[in-house]
């Protein structure tokens, strides 16, 4: 019998499988594949909150992670152990990635940056003016910004 044909007698595949293909690679077409995303630091989390004081921001998770919103637009959050900022892409986030060694640019997956946000690690964050006037210049950026649309319903 031929590996190829489903005809009688054939043994039933496995889910996500084709005839012909290599037993040790699924197939993932019909079903989503997930990534788990790193808890985000409780006190980072704690920080950030406090920093934003005075601000009128909204909180709700993205990537099931705390984040913080200018409006419709996020522009703040924290990633495992990384805090994110959103600026506009330049001199900004250059500015930002010279003052805090380690800071990059944000990568919920790997190489697949998201252009507008620098990921800033924790442990080089410190309380005091040049954080507060980062996280206004963030706010400001995301409160400039025109308000999302919203999604249209399927069906």
């Amino acid at each position: 019998m031929s590996g190829l044909g489903a005809g009688r007698g054939a043994k039933p595949l496995p889910p996500g499988q084709a005839r012909g293909q290599n037993k040790s690679r699924p197939l993932f077409s019909h079903r989503r594949c997930t990534m788990a995303f790193p808890k985000a630091d409780p006190k980072l989390a704690e920080f950030v909150e406090q920093s934003l004081a005075g601000l009128p921001t909204s909180f709700r998770p993205m990537f099931g992670c705390p984040a913080w919103f200018a409006g419709e637009n996020m522009f703040a959050g924290v990633f495992g152990a990384l805090i994110n900022l959103r600026l506009p892409p330049g001199p900004q986030q250059e500015q930002i990635m010279a003052a805090y060694p380690g800071a990059r640019l944000f990568e919920p997956f790997p190489g697949r940056a998201m252009r507008e946000y620098v990921s800033l690690p924790g442990r080089a964050v410190r309380a005091g003016e040049q954080w507060q006037a980062w996280v206004k210049k963030s706010y400001d950026y995301a409160a400039s910004l025109p308000a999302k649309k919203k999604a249209r319903k399927k069906g």
